[in-house]
């Protein structure tokens, strides 16, 4: 049966699961405070590590800048859909 991945990035907290077979039948469960982008990616990624799956799924609740470099990284980031 596959399993998913899938991992939540709030700006409280962070919330990734592990389902097999249906996404809803969640076999695991892990949440960390969102603190610094490397802490909180960090324990994020982790955590997959130690697991086995198949795909993952991310959902944000804006535009995240993952280029290390940036002065902005691991942030939540301006939408780029323009002004109406």
């Amino acid at each position: 049966m596959p399993r998913f991945a899938g991992v939540e990035v709030g700006g409280t907290t962070w919330v990734a699961a592990i389902a097999e077979d249906h996404p809803e039948n969640i076999l695991e469960k892990f949440e960390v405070d969102t603190t610094t982008p490397d802490e909180t990616m960090g324990a994020i990624v982790a955590w997959l590590k130690e697991r086995k799956f198949d795909s993952i799924g991310i959902a944000s609740f804006g535009p995240v800048d993952l280029n290390k470099k940036s002065p902005t990284y691991g942030f939540i980031t301006s939408t780029p859909k323009p002004n109406s």
